[in-house]
């Protein structure tokens, strides 16, 4: 698909509302373009789902997390209009899932291991075989 938008997932958490846990997320506003379909990937499972429509017209995400396998799972959400072929950038959630029960989990947060300090040789210094056409010296790098 060609272009982007945002995905406005600033508030998403499980809804315990009702007796199926939910995963919102807060409403696009009107000025912003407004998904079609939201993708998921969980795993090896891939999966749409239309948003919901709010009385005024703008849309959310609502999903209904029974769908999800039990224990920890990352889950990447993407919203797309297809009508303007525009999808947004991945977002992942990571839940955890016991039962009925359903929670969010912080974001995963890869740090590089530090470098250890290597000694490194000098560099190998060249030859310049001497020149008949050049009066004078080359240095080489």
């Amino acid at each position: 698909m060609t272009g982007t938008f945002l995905l406005m997932l600033p508030f998403l958490s499980p809804s315990l509302a009702s007796a199926k846990p939910f995963l919102v997320s807060d409403p696009y506003s009107k000025s912003q373009i407004q998904p079609t379909r939201f993708l998921f990937v969980c795993g090896e499972l891939r999966f749409s789902r239309a948003p919901e429509t709010l009385p005024d017209g703008r849309k959310r995400l609502k999903l209904d997390l029974a769908i999800l396998p039990q224990g920890e799972t990352t889950l990447e959400i993407k919203a797309v209009n297809e009508g303007l072929r525009m999808e947004s950038k991945a977002v992942e959630v990571r839940l955890l899932k016991k039962g009925p029960d359903v929670s969010m989990l912080p974001p995963v947060i890869e740090h590089s291991p530090p470098q250890e300090a290597q000694e490194q040789a000098p560099p190998e210094k060249r030859k310049i075989p001497p020149s008949r056409t050049y009066q004078g010296h080359l240095k080489g790098p």
